[in-house]
C-alpha cells in the first residue's frame, strides 16, 4: 500500500513498511531518552550533500547523538531525492542543509530547508598622511606625486585563515611596485582597522591613495555568510 505525502515541490509516497521505519525509530530514539530527534544533512554549492552527516541524528537538547541505520537512512534519501530543494534557494550556487526532525510522541517527521546566503557589509575608514608618519610612507607620497600620479590603489583579498595585501598599486598609468615599508603599514592599519580580515569568511577591498591630499581611504567589505530558513517542505504523520 503506497500513502501519499504532500511535500511544497511535489507530491511523493512512502510505503508502509517505510512508514513503520519511522515509528521504529522514533521508539529507538525514545529509547535513548530523546522526546525529538533531528538530523541536519549538509548541502553543499554543486548540488552534492554531505552523506555522512544523515546518519548522526541528536536529541533536541543536543548533548545525545544517536547513530542512524540503514532502514532511516534511506527515508531521508529518498525524501531529499523526491524533493527540488535547489529551486526553493533564492540563489541555485549557495549551499545550505535539510533539517529532518521526529517528534517521537506525536510520531511526525517534519523537514526544513536552510539556506547559507552570502553577502557584504561595507565599511570604510579615512587617514591623513601627518608628518609623524613613517619616513617609507611620506617618502612613498612625495616620489608618486613628483611623478605626475595623483591618485592609485592597493587591492586585498582574504578568507579561509589566509589573506594577502597585493605589493602593487594600481594605476591609470599600469602597476608600481610599493616599497616594503609602505607594505607593512598597510598590514598593519587593515589589522588595526578590522582585526581577523583573513579569517573565516574573510573580507575584500582595496586602500585607495590621493597623492595631492595625502590621504588613504580605505575600502572595506567584509564577507558574510549567514543561514536563512526557507521553511517547512515536508510534514509526515507515521
Amino acid at each position: 500500500m503506497w500513502i501519499n505525502i504532500f511535500i511544497i515541490m511535489k507530491n511523493i509516497e512512502l510505503t508502509e513498511k517505510q512508514l513503520k521505519s519511522l515509528k521504529l525509530f522514533s521508539y529507538y530514539a525514545k529509547s535513548n531518552g530523546c522526546d525529538e530527534a533531528t538530523c541536519s544533512v549538509y548541502l553543499y554549492s554543486d548540488g552534492d550533500i554531505d552523506e555522512y552527516s544523515m546518519e548522526n541524528w541528536y536529541c533536541e537538547h543536543g548533548s545525545t547523538r544517536i547513530e542512524g541505520y540503514e532502514a532511516i537512512n534511506d527515508i531521508v534519501k529518498y525524501i531529499m531525492d523526491s524533493t527540488d530543494y535547489g529551486d526553493l534557494m533564492e540563489d541555485g550556487d549557495n549551499s545550505g542543509s535539510i533539517e529532518f526532525n521526529i517528534d517521537c510522541n506525536e510520531r511526525k517527521l517534519d523537514v526544513y530547508l536552510y539556506e547559507n546566503v552570502k553577502g557584504t557589509n561595507e565599511l570604510g575608514a579615512e587617514y591623513d598622511v601627518e608628518e609623524e608618519d613613517s619616513e617609507d610612507l611620506k617618502n612613498f607620497f612625495i616620489e608618486m606625486r613628483d611623478s605626475g600620479l595623483t591618485e592609485g590603489s592597493v587591492p586585498f583579498d582574504g578568507g579561509g585563515d589566509s589573506g594577502q595585501i597585493e605589493s602593487y598599486l594600481e594605476t591609470k598609468d599600469g602597476n608600481v611596485d610599493i616599497p616594503a615599508g609602505v607594505e607593512d603599514w598597510l598590514y598593519r592599519s587593515l589589522e588595526s582597522f578590522y582585526g581577523g580580515w583573513e579569517i573565516n569568511e574573510g573580507s575584500h577591498g582595496k586602500f585607495n591613495f590621493d597623492f595631492d591630499k595625502k590621504n588613504i581611504y580605505l575600502e572595506f567589505n567584509e564577507h558574510t555568510d549567514e543561514t536563512e530558513s526557507r521553511g517547512k517542505i515536508c510534514h509526515i504523520q507515521f
